[in-house]
Parts: structure tokens; sequence; C-alpha cells
């Protein structure tokens, strides 16, 4: 192996060019494991992506905020939210973990990234200042072609959010979880987006079943459609017919919490 080059860049601009050769450094909490496979790092400390702004109606979180500051920030953000967090990982991961990690790293089995889904969060990149869909960037985040810096990311606060996991300890990953956020529309209404989680590469938009309740459908037709979602969920963790049968449970339970 040979020697691994750390750079401590000052700018974003800077921060783009190394990006060529290099790796981001936030929290080192999933590059470590790769560190032999990887030749320079790239300290982001000094960009200070570590902000947190909680507004009326809109959240924005730096990249670098760790997880462990957004569990402390649970009477500003949304507590379900800030309970993903603590769900994610241990604390002595969460005192080094950051966000913008997790959106790059994290797989199916990730509370944050369902609940993230759930609140139609945007992932604010450079060079550009860039603003996509976090579904979007998940899709697509292994096959980019040219590195793109994450430098926030970016929601509206919903009316109301709940986030509800099964696993086989209390402080396991999620076999099964599911997000829910109300969010306010025009003219007082409301619409509802539901993040589902548990399985797989990265956790899933319920868009049909969005859809199904905007057009009034009942919540054991729902209920369906969530089971539908994970019908082929099955790996070394859970069969397809348990997950489905807690996803169908857990949507019909959290979309009446949300809508009560």
């Amino acid at each position: 192996m040979g020697s691994l080059n750390y750079h401590r860049p000052k700018t974003i601009k800077e921060t783009l060019a190394l990006m060529e050769k290099g790796v981001p450094l936030a929290g080192g909490t999933a590059l470590t494991p790769q560190r032999y496979d990887v030749a320079a790092v790239i300290d982001l400390q000094d960009l200070k992506l570590d902000e947190l702004k909680v507004g009326k109606s809109k959240i924005r979180i730096g990249a670098t905020v760790k997880l462990q500051a957004l569990l402390k920030a649970q009477e500003e953000i949304p507590q379900a939210l800030a309970h993903t967090c603590r769900q994610e990982a241990a604390l002595n991961i969460r005192n080094a973990a950051t966000i913008g990690g997790a959106v790059m790293t994290g797989d199916g089995r990730s509370p944050l990234l369902t609940a993230l889904l759930s609140l139609d969060a945007s992932v604010i990149t450079e060079p550009g200042n860039n603003s996509e869909p976090l579904e979007k960037m998940l899709e697509k985040r292994d096959g980019r072609r040219k590195p793109r810096l994450i430098v926030a990311l970016e929601m509206m606060r919903p009316k109301r959010m709940v986030y509800e996991q099964v696993s086989r300890s209390p402080a396991d990953r999620p076999l099964v979880c599911l997000a829910v956020a109300e969010h306010l529309a025009s003219k007082g209404k409301s619409h509802v987006i539901a993040a589902l989680g548990g399985y797989g590469e990265r956790p899933i938009r319920l868009t049909k079943m969005e859809e199904a309740l905007e057009k009034g459908a009942s919540l054991a037709e729902a209920a369906v459609l969530a089971r539908k979602a994970y019908s082929d969920a099955g790996d070394a963790f859970a069969s397809a017919a348990y997950r489905a049968e807690i996803a169908g449970v857990l949507a019909r339970r959290l979309f009446t919490e949300v809508k009560g």
C-alpha cells in the first residue's frame, strides 16, 4: 500500500479540484474501512458546512453536520427526524458521522435516509449550487462520472411527521421501517409523503400509495399498496412475505396517526 495523501482545502473550488483524485472526508465512518483502497483524502472541516438553519417553514442542514448534533436539536427539527439519527448508529458513530456521509453511503436499512425521503429533501451540490431531489440522488449516486460535493440538504418543515420500525432488537437496524410526513399545500390543503426502508440499496418512496390517498383511497387500500412495494423484498435478514406484511401494518398505523 502506498502513502495516503491528506488535503485540507479552504474553499469549495479547491475541494472540487482535489476530488478528481481524492475522496471527501467528513466524519470518516464509512471511509475508514476502505482506507487501504484510497490514494488521498480531503478533509472538509474548514469549509464551514456544519451549520443547521431552522426556519418557520424551511430547514437547511449543512453537509458536515454530525448526526449527534441533529439528535440534540430535536426541539427545533421534527422529532421523528431526530429519532432516526438515534436509530442510525450508536453514540460514538453519531459523534463522527455526518448527514452528507449518510446520503452518500446509507443503504435501504437506513432510518435517516427513510425519514429524509418522507420530508422530500433536496440535496445541494457543487459545482453550480445545484438542487436535486434526494430520491434522484440516491438512484444514481454510484454512477456519477464527475465528482460532486454535497454542501447541504434542504427540506420544508412538515405539518406532522411519524416514524416507526420493526427490528430484531431496539438498537438494531430495521427489517422494515416507514416514515410518513404530512406537508401543507396551497389553500390550506395538505398531502402525505411516505418512504419505506429496511431492504436493498436505498429506501423507496411509496408514490403509488401517496397518489391513491390523494384520490381518496381507504387505509386498507393504502396498506395493500405498501405490501406490494415490498412483495419481493427478501434477503438473509427477513423473507419478502414478512417484510410485505409488516409494511402493510405500519402503513395503516402511521397513516392513522399522521391524519389523527
